[in-house]
């Protein structure tokens, strides 16, 4: 089955979806025309789907902390890439995962008393204990992490 997604069901109608369906099982030159015209009607359905008051897709239905949300994001872009771009996709959301723990553990580590008694006997910061995390991570993302360190 073909991938669609929400703008894609909202703006093609049960009919073109029968004409995609048969399209190749058609004379070619006929093939030319109904895929002229289904782009055509996607495209007028498309601008009068935006031109209605309040119309939106289902992601920015959802309530605000999910809007921009980039892991979502990139999971849904997982079904709709190849292999390659998958296994890319995975080292990014395990990245994104991490950077979540971290940002979780630096904020706990932060707000703890004994970081307060600790920071003013030691020079210990969040980074250095970032260590035992980086365990969890394969060779790559611990590489990707310390690229991404720097940044920050």
């Amino acid at each position: 089955m073909e991938y669609t997604n929400d703008l894609e069901n909202k703006i093609t109608t049960h009919n073109m979806k029968l004409i995609k369906t048969a399209l190749p099982y058609i004379q070619v030159s006929e093939q030319r025309f109904l895929s002229i015209y289904l782009k055509f009607s996607e495209f007028v359905n498309t601008i009068q789907f935006f031109s209605k008051n309040n119309a939106s897709l289902t992601a920015c239905e959802q309530d605000t902390d999910s809007r921009g949300n980039l892991l979502e994001m990139v999971t849904a872009l997982k079904n709709v890439c190849d292999d390659a771009e998958r296994e890319t996709l995975d080292m990014m959301l395990n990245f994104l995962q991490a950077m979540q723990i971290y940002k979780t553990y630096s904020e706990f580590y932060k707000t703890s008393s004994e970081f307060q008694q600790e920071n003013q006997d030691s020079d210990t910061t969040p980074f250095q204990n970032m260590d035992i995390l980086k365990t969890f991570l394969s060779p790559e993302q611990q590489t990707m992490f310390e690229t991404y360190k720097s940044l920050f």
